[in-house]
């Protein structure tokens, strides 16, 4: 009953967590207890390139966590980015790498990703617009490494990934960023 008279932006993540546990139970309990004693994880994948605010050039990388003796040929995956304020933080950071490696363990794939970092405090613009900017240029770098996997998908599908279970998210800044993926269009939107 709530869902339905809620703001729209709210009422659209009540659904996707109410498909999102919809799914959970369908599946078992392969997503909802480790299944997997272990994982494999593919460090180090160039996933794009693009320039920093500064204008230096900057290779993109992420790391992928697959669950260690996995046979299923349709996996969902878990795209996440870490936090660190759009400052500073990395795809290896030690509660990123956790939660990758616990969702592996549950048998989803799980991508951790590099973004762009940084703001420009002289450019002359308010701490405001820089800010917007950093979450632009994250949202950019994140449907990027989406684009990625899919393109993986398309060209054989290596990770045997199934592309109508992609779902993203993050820790903290990271967390924002997973929201403005499903939802931001356009950079006014920031």
């Amino acid at each position: 009953f709530l869902i339905f008279r809620s703001e729209p932006m709210i009422k659209k993540i009540l659904l996707i967590c109410l498909a999102w546990l919809i799914v959970l139970q369908v599946q078992g309990q392969r997503y909802l207890k480790p299944t997997f004693d272990s994982v494999v994880v593919t460090p180090d994948v160039k996933y794009g390139f693009n320039y920093s605010y500064k204008g230096d050039s900057t290779d993109l990388f992420l790391d992928i966590y697959e669950p260690y003796g996995d046979t299923l040929l349709a996996r969902p995956l878990v795209v996440l980015a870490h936090g660190g304020s759009f400052l500073q933080g990395s795809r290896k950071a030690q509660d990123i790498s956790t939660l990758c490696s616990r969702l592996a363990k549950l048998g989803y794939v799980c991508v951790s990703f590099q973004y762009r970092l940084g703001v420009d405090i002289l450019s002359g613009k308010t701490l405001e617009q820089e800010f917007q900017q950093a979450v632009w240029r994250a949202v950019h770098d994140g449907r990027a490494a989406i684009r990625f996997m899919n393109k993986s998908i398309a060209n054989g599908n290596s990770y045997r990934l199934d592309a109508n279970q992609i779902y993203g998210g993050g820790i903290s800044a990271g967390g924002v960023l997973g929201l403005q993926l499903a939802f931001l269009d356009v950079p006014s939107e920031t």
